[in-house]
């Protein structure tokens, strides 16, 4: 028998919402934006103390003394939510993952416990979910268990918020709009962050970025004998390491071809001869026909290309080569695509193989085509502001995607 009140109704399509395994997004973000939403919705009507009902086309008014509630228990939940889904994404990352069963725990202070511990693995998140701790606990101290704002009374008859008189909203809306945007920006840091351990370059005690300062610090590795000391010294101070955990460093920056570039090594591009640019050249000048590059070279072309994008990694060139090169690739092969993207302005060919660490052919590549080695023009630094702006809209593009309304239905660390 259907159920009369739970249906869709295509005759009003906008107000039917894509639910459970429909939803085509990130569910668990769904769950906790509804919440923050209900949440927002609510507080808007508190200091209005009114809404519009576009049913009725009448002014409704309110009453603070009873949205407090709802507030309140819309606004934990979503806390609830947001450190479950947090401590089981940050306990996934990197090896070793250990999950953590969170789903029976519904007290707070203990979740906060796991979370903490779970983001000390990595001081960024450390950065973006530590100052949520003070609201996080201002609310655990009022409702712990989830209880205080669904129910007038405990389970012993005793009223709740005994020790509270009054709860101002326009006090709490602006704790809770603070808390709202920080945990939105840690979501955005944790969901950058899941690509870059994604790509193993990571030790028990150091994170990628932490790798590529130390690449960044050490001497060239012919002077590794006279002035490697001094500098292993300090950085060895300053982030806690033994000697053991800076060997692991060192290793695997020389095995990693962005890093081992800091150095002065270099790691080469197998598959791309020195002549392809000077080859590459001929065809877009019309001399020579696309076959004067083998599929193979193209396809490492494109590799190179690829990691040039500003959310790829270095790491990604071989993983990404080996998809467009396997025989089941159902993606098209377009030598003029590839050599038209080579000459696009975006210096795509020059950011590849300068991420990749690749000199040599830097160098063929300013030989045969010079303008295409030359470095772009660094655009203006945005402000925080816009940089906050942008992570917003890149992350609610990510996370909440929906379909129409027509809709019916850790590995071990590795080398770059």
């Amino acid at each position: 028998m259907e159920n009369k009140s739970f249906r869709p109704d295509f005759s009003n399509p906008h107000q039917n919402a894509v639910v459970g395994e429909y939803w085509n997004g990130d569910l668990d973000y769904a769950y906790r934006e509804g919440f923050k939403q209900a949440t927002m919705t609510l507080l808007a009507a508190a200091t209005s103390e009114s809404y519009f009902d576009p049913n009725t086309d009448e002014t409704v008014y309110v009453y603070v003394d009873a949205l407090v509630y709802p507030i309140c228990f819309n606004a934990r939940h979503f806390i609830e939510l947001f450190l479950k889904d947090s401590i089981r994404t940050v306990s996934a990352l990197g090896s070793n993952a250990k999950q953590i069963d969170v789903d029976p725990i519904h007290t707070l202070s203990t979740l906060w416990g796991h979370f903490a511990a779970a983001i000390a693995r990595d001081s960024r998140l450390m950065e973006r979910g530590m100052p949520l701790e003070e609201v996080f606990k201002d609310i655990a101290d009022v409702d712990n268990t989830s209880m205080t704002f669904r129910y007038s009374r405990d389970l012993a008859d005793n009223v709740h918020l005994s020790g509270h008189q009054h709860i101002n909203l326009g006090v709490l809306g602006d704790r809770l709009r603070d808390m709202f945007k920080q945990a939105e920006e840690f979501s955005v840091c944790l969901t950058v962050l899941q690509q870059e351990y994604a790509q193993g370059t990571f030790t028990a005690k150091l994170h990628r970025a932490n790798i590529e300062d130390i690449a960044k610090r050490l001497p060239p590795y012919e002077k590794w004998t006279e002035e490697l000391n001094p500098v292993k010294e300090a950085i060895c101070n300053q982030l806690k390491l033994s000697s053991n955990d800076f060997g692991k460093a060192l290793n695997l920056i020389k095995r990693h071809r962005e890093f081992s570039a800091l150095i002065g090594l270099e790691l080469p591009l197998e598959g791309l001869p020195e002549d392809v640019f000077t080859r590459l050249a001929r065809v877009h000048a019309g001399e020579a026909a696309h076959d004067v590059i083998t599929k193979d070279e193209w396809l490492r072309l494109d590799a190179v290309m690829e990691i040039n994008r500003l959310d790829s990694y270095s790491e990604e060139y071989d993983r990404y080569l080996k998809r467009i090169s396997a025989p089941d690739y159902e993606g098209s092969f377009s030598p003029e695509s590839i050599a038209r993207n080579a000459y696009a302005r975006n210096q795509r060919l020059y950011g590849g193989l300068v991420k990749l660490g690749q000199r040599t052919l830097l160098a063929s590549l300013a030989e045969a085509i010079p303008h295409l080695a030359e470095p772009m023009k660094t655009p203006p630094k945005h402000t925080d502001e816009e940089i906050s702006a942008l992570t917003r809209e890149i992350f609610s593009h990510f996370k909440c995607s929906r379909p129409g309304s027509e809709a019916m239905k850790g590995d071990e660390p590795g080398e770059g």
